[in-house]
């Protein structure tokens, strides 16, 4: 419970004020951005409580039951359901199911993505930026 407590504390000083603090620096220059630091804060937030079961929970995975079937098979449908792992194709796997966390977890369209792309980088230099300044030795960690 006090592991709770802290931890949103942290999160409302160190994430949700920065958030805050940028989109009042752009009301006072004058310019809007079509989503602010807040809302983006708050989609954010959302997503990591639809995946944050996902990330806390341990699983325990077994082949056997797998196995057992394959075995079973008659040799033509064994070629057919094909059952080897090793001719999976990682990249093409994980970019298919990436893009559907986006698109079906997070409600996201594909025409945002070089929006967000854009987005990104500015984010990544604007991070430099600021680690440079407020951390001139370049340490992330204490």
């Amino acid at each position: 419970l006090f592991g709770i407590l802290i931890k949103a504390v942290l999160d409302f000083i160190l994430h949700y004020m920065p958030c805050v603090l940028v989109d009042l620096a752009f009301m006072v220059v004058g310019s809007k951005p079509k989503n602010g630091m807040v809302a983006t804060y708050n989609k954010l937030q959302k997503f990591f409580k639809i995946i944050d079961d996902l990330v806390a929970t341990d699983y325990e995975l077994s082949t056997t039951n797998t196995k057992a079937l394959f075995r079973k098979l008659a040799p033509l449908d064994q070629q057919c359901f094909d059952f080897d792992i090793s001719t999976l194709l990682h990249e093409t796997y994980s970019l298919v199911t990436i893009n559907g966390i986006r698109r079906y977890g997070a409600l996201e369209d594909d025409r945002n993505l070089p929006t967000a792309r854009r987005n990104f980088k500015r984010l990544e230099r604007l991070t430099s930026w600021v680690i440079g300044i407020f951390n001139p030795a370049g340490r992330i960690c204490c």
